[in-house]
């Protein structure tokens, strides 16, 4: 899947939830894509075994993303109900 399809996929999944969020998760999304596909890129890069610990990972995007590459990625936040 390429990257752009992921980042479309997401934004599907974002627009199913019916939380408070949902706006700003979309309008967080559309702001930081770019720099979601150069985290992606510096990931194929120097990635090479383990699990990833993304730590301030809400909104979740760049988790969601890791994971349906494939990546073993945890995601962690202080405030996770957001």
């Amino acid at each position: 899947m390429t990257k752009e399809a992921l980042i479309q996929a997401l934004s599907n999944e974002i627009s199913k939830d019916e939380g408070t969020l949902v706006e700003w998760s979309k309008n967080y999304l559309r702001t930081h894509t770019k720099r979601y596909f150069h985290d992606l890129k510096l990931l194929e890069q120097y990635y090479r075994k383990g699990q990833i610990l993304e730590v301030g990972s809400s909104p979740y995007h760049l988790t969601y993303l890791l994971q349906q590459i494939g990546y073993p990625v945890t995601g962690l936040d202080i405030l996770p109900e957001r």
